[in-house]
């Protein structure tokens, strides 16, 4: 029995634990005062900015990693255990979870990319990768937005995002007229068609722009109007139900796809 006790004495008592046990206290403290520092970092954030809080709790969580993986390695190397074998290992399942998880790194950096350059904002309204919506969540993983078009919810992989736009309110309506119509006539019908869309609750202002350029088959005429990005899809329905009567009233020619098929006979 005292052999035993001897035994567990010598082997606790020993240099080797000894300093294991400094690294992993070391490691211990070191864990705490990151926790500690993150805590009271993330006081002084805004608790609404969702993106700077991901990406501080992404980095702090990090750095507690790296600590803990350098703290086990001292403690083998402490231990005379070879641990050039198990880096060399661990090197090989890296490079394969590297390639299994690269979507995932891929997610990460872009969702950093996109907090540095603050271009996502939770209840904002961005285009992004052609679909317009509301910023519902961020984080740096994923972003979702409220497609305000169709009411969807649509969730993006941020590695995915290749384009970010925020929206501005400002919204073109071009319309194509034949050739023949005359621009003053057609600046006096559609100047009163953008007055009458000016009237129209929630659009602030709108205006005919004018002759936009030129087509195959007919002129483009521009219409501009402005309005809040959440409801720009209603506002565009109602703009051009308004334009359609101005264009019926008035008897402007839109030019339509024409063929011409000629028959020989053999």
């Amino acid at each position: 029995m005292e052999k035993s006790l001897e035994k567990v004495l010598s082997v606790l008592l020993s240099k080797g634990m000894i300093i294991s046990a400094t690294y992993i206290v070391a490691a211990f403290i070191l864990v705490v005062v990151l926790n500690h520092l993150s805590k009271k970092y993330r006081e002084k954030i805004d608790p609404a900015d969702i993106r700077l809080n991901a990406f501080v709790r992404s980095v702090f969580n990090t750095i507690k990693g790296i600590v803990v993986v350098i703290c086990l390695f001292a403690v083998l190397q402490a231990n005379d255990i070879n641990i050039t074998s198990m880096i060399t290992g661990v090197g090989v399942v890296s490079a394969i979870a590297g390639l299994a998880l690269q979507d995932f790194f891929k997610d990460i950096i872009m969702g950093i990319h996109i907090v540095n350059d603050h271009s996502v904002v939770v209840g904002e309204v961005v285009e992004i990768n052609g679909v317009e919506g509301i910023v519902l969540s961020f984080s740096l993983m994923t972003t979702v937005l409220q497609d305000l078009n169709t009411g969807n919810t649509v969730v993006m992989c941020n590695r995915n995002i290749t384009q970010v736009a925020k929206v501005n309110g400002i919204y073109d309506i071009d319309l194509q007229l034949a050739y023949s119509e005359d621009p003053d006539r057609v600046k006096e019908v559609f100047s009163e068609a953008a007055k009458e869309i000016a009237k129209k609750k929630g659009i602030t202002r709108a205006e005919y722009l004018g002759i936009q350029r030129y087509e195959a088959s007919g002129v483009i005429y521009r219409i501009r109007y402005y309005c809040s990005p959440k409801i720009h899809w209603p506002m565009l329905r109602a703009s051009m139900a308004i334009i359609q009567r101005y264009i019926i009233a008035s008897g402007l020619e839109i030019p339509y796809p024409q063929m011409d098929v000629h028959h020989r006979n053999m």
